[in-house]
């Protein structure tokens, strides 16, 4: 016999057990505890680094303040050296690369990470998994990258997640 177990908060199935009689039981999966967690006073830093996806926490000029391990992993590991830096210095996009800087080139205008930062810091408003793309040098090569943002605002500072599009992956 087999007994069904459960996360209590979601409902997801945790793993099949056996039993003497079928049935339900509850524990609570890995993405409950971790949020669970967080909401019980872990450290920032610990707690974006139990996210899965690349996160970075910006201000509302798109300073990054810090950024988990897997958005460090997309940048090539400059986790150290990002802080205080705006996102299109961050990937390199080649408007930021230009004299005027991030956010300073009429290009800059249009990007829509910097239009999603602004829009959730301003409103309050999430942006969920909007289409982004750039053109960055950090592999010495001009390359696009299109991704998937999504932005939250959390007092006075926003998450950004970042996913790569499915051809990026």
């Amino acid at each position: 016999m087999v007994m069904k177990y459960v996360c209590a908060y979601c409902n997801t199935e945790l793993r099949p057990k056996s039993a003497e009689k079928d049935g339900v039981s509850h524990g609570i999966c890995t993405s409950c505890y971790n949020h669970i967690k967080a909401s019980l006073g872990v450290d920032l830093k610990e707690y974006l680094n139990m996210l899965d996806h690349p996160v970075f926490l910006v201000d509302d000029d798109v300073k990054v303040l810090s950024a988990n391990y897997k958005a460090g992993h997309l940048i090539g590991n400059k986790t150290l050296s990002i802080h205080d830096k705006r996102l299109g210095e961050v990937f390199e996009c080649e408007h930021a690369l230009r004299s005027e800087g991030c956010g300073k080139s009429v290009c800059c205008s249009g990007c829509a990470i910097r239009k999603a930062v602004s829009t959730t810091y301003m409103t309050g408003d999430p942006v969920i998994k909007k289409p982004a793309s750039l053109i960055s040098d950090m592999s010495g090569i001009p390359t696009a990258i299109d991704l998937y943002i999504t932005t939250y605002k959390v007092g006075d500072v926003v998450f950004l997640m970042v996913e790569p599009s499915e051809g990026e992956q």
